[in-house]
């Protein structure tokens, strides 16, 4: 499995089960284009989006070169943007939805898996010009390893194994 799919699955999993969160998505500019009018879903909702992803050179195994070694990133990032609706005033709704952001941190940060290490806040930025929706978005960083990448082998010097079998 692609190691971007595994590290979007995983958040997608804890935003998920962060109580009262209805939606968790890919981002696409849902803040630009007054989301909480064009499209009707539900609000307190996530997206998540990831930067241009950096990755090492792959080393070429000397002994075959149908196949590489494994790939690191250099740098790898994913942001986390958290969107709310509310008609009351910002006054009323901030103090709540700093709480809702800080558990998102809480449920994010250290979230490792197999190929990619904790994810650590890297920033944070509070998006106020979106009409009746908070935007915050929290960027987090990681250390990814995609699996090397193997052509079909092909035998340069195929061998026949034949065993005779006598009985004296």
């Amino acid at each position: 499995m692609s190691v971007k799919l595994e590290i979007y699955q995983a958040i997608k999993v804890k935003l998920l089960a962060i109580d009262g969160m209805r939606n968790v998505e890919h981002y696409n500019g849902q803040d630009i284009f007054n989301y909480e009018k064009d499209h009707a879903r539900r609000f307190p909702q996530s997206w998540i989006s990831f930067s241009t992803i950096q990755w090492q050179p792959s080393m070429t195994n000397a002994y075959n070169q149908n196949t590489t070694k494994e790939q690191k990133s250099a740098a790898f990032t994913v942001t986390v943007r958290f969107a709310t609706f509310n008609l009351k005033s910002d006054n009323d709704t901030f103090e709540s939805d700093l709480e809702n952001i800080d558990t998102i941190y809480r449920a994010l940060t250290n979230l490792g898996g197999n190929n990619f290490s904790p994810l650590q806040r890297l920033t944070e930025e509070d998006n106020p010009n979106n009409n009746n929706v908070r935007v915050w978005a929290i960027t987090f960083s990681t250390m990814a390893t995609e699996c090397g990448v193997s052509k079909e082998e092909e035998d340069a010097a195929p061998l026949a194994l034949i065993i005779n079998k006598e009985y004296i």
